[in-house]
């Protein structure tokens, strides 16, 4: 499932933001979950995806904690611009890479 449709249908919505983020969060771990089982299934991890799999894990968790601890100062409707200009980025970063 892609990222920034599912985070532009989530933030034109007159949803808390708080909302936003736990069912963003919630789809994304889900669906990675899913695809590291399947990959998993089909034989495609190696040792070293693990080994670094799991040495990232504390640096994630951290920055986690960071963020949670020390939120961005944006309001809801700056937050939903931030979003939405980072999805308009992302989009022409792909557009022109196909060229």
């Amino acid at each position: 499932m892609a990222g920034p449709p599912l985070v532009y249908l989530f933030y034109r919505q007159p949803f808390e933001l708080l909302t936003i983020r736990l069912c963003l969060m919630t789809i994304f771990l889900s669906s990675s979950v899913a695809r590291t089982a399947i990959v998993g299934i089909q034989g495609g991890l190696t040792w070293d995806m693990l080994i670094y799999s799991v040495l990232c894990i504390p640096v994630v968790m951290f920055f986690t904690w960071v963020g949670k601890r020390y939120p961005p100062p944006l309001t809801t409707p700056n937050m939903r611009r931030l979003a939405f200009f980072l999805l308009i980025i992302i989009g022409a970063s792909l557009v022109v890479s196909t060229f």
